[in-house]
């Protein structure tokens, strides 16, 4: 939480018996992960990094390249992958072992009808391919990884003509949380259970391209080097800095 002070909503939370603990956590800041990991110790059962932004109004082709999309990943995607980076192995010391990610169906490839959104749209897509990666790269640690969508919530980000209350929202996430197991790692999914599709399917080799095209691209990176391309429980950690707590918001 960016401002525990002022955080009286979640306050009014607290049953009194000392399991809620509120501290400060900022995700545009990528050290804030290890700061947050000096003051929680012990097992995890549930890391959620549930915060994230909607990016900058200029999302639009046209004028969608610009710092505020470098922005929304940073708080999107980077800090997610940095709170798994930091609080992995207590995840793994716990009972249940589970490590969820708050995306958007809007981060669907294959989903994808209606274009625009650039940054915030290619921000989630990046975070289902962290948790891929996670869910592969931690399967031997035991930890379950879920990508889920919460849905289209009535909240100040999701706007008031959402499908469904947080409340709502929040309890089906936590029915899928709380049937987590290793066939679930790394897959995409809306609160309803269903899988939600990541990209689209390859094509048939009846309808794929005979040749490519003769000329290619030569893009250089930062490092100089040039890319040719054919044209509940023990403890739980809900992320929530950022501009806004995104869990139960619009997707």
């Amino acid at each position: 939480m960016r401002d525990p002070e002022g955080a009286d909503a979640l306050k009014a939370l607290d049953p009194g018996d000392g399991r809620l603990t509120i501290l400060p956590y900022d995700a545009s800041d990528l050290n804030a992960a290890q700061a947050l990991k000096d003051k929680v110790t012990g097992p995890l059962d549930i890391l959620f990094a549930n915060a994230g932004v909607m990016g900058p109004k200029e999302q639009a082709f046209g004028e969608a390249a610009n710092d505020g999309f470098l922005d929304t990943f940073r708080i999107n995607t980077l800090a997610p992958l940095a709170l798994a980076e930091a609080f992995a192995d207590q995840v793994a010391q716990s009972q249940l072992k589970v490590i969820a990610l708050q995306s958007s169906r809007m981060g669907s490839i294959a989903d994808n009808d209606s274009g625009g959104r650039y940054a915030y749209r290619a921000s989630k897509a990046a975070l289902n391919a962290v948790g891929k990666s996670l869910s592969i790269d931690l399967k031997d640690k035991g930890v379950v990884v879920l990508i889920l969508h919460p849905g289209w919530v009535r909240t100040d980000m999701g706007g008031p003509n959402g499908l469904m209350t947080p409340s709502e929202s929040v309890s089906a996430q936590l029915d899928l949380i709380a049937r987590a197991n290793p066939a679930m790692s790394g897959r995409f999914f809306h609160i309803s259970g269903e899988d939600l599709p990541g990209r689209r399917r390859p094509l048939p080799d009846s309808k794929k391209p005979r040749s490519l095209a003769a000329g290619f691209f030569v893009s250089s990176g930062a490092a100089g080097r040039g890319q040719a391309c054919p044209a509940a429980p023990a403890g739980l950690i809900g992320q929530a800095g950022g501009t806004h707590s995104e869990a139960c918001s619009v997707h």
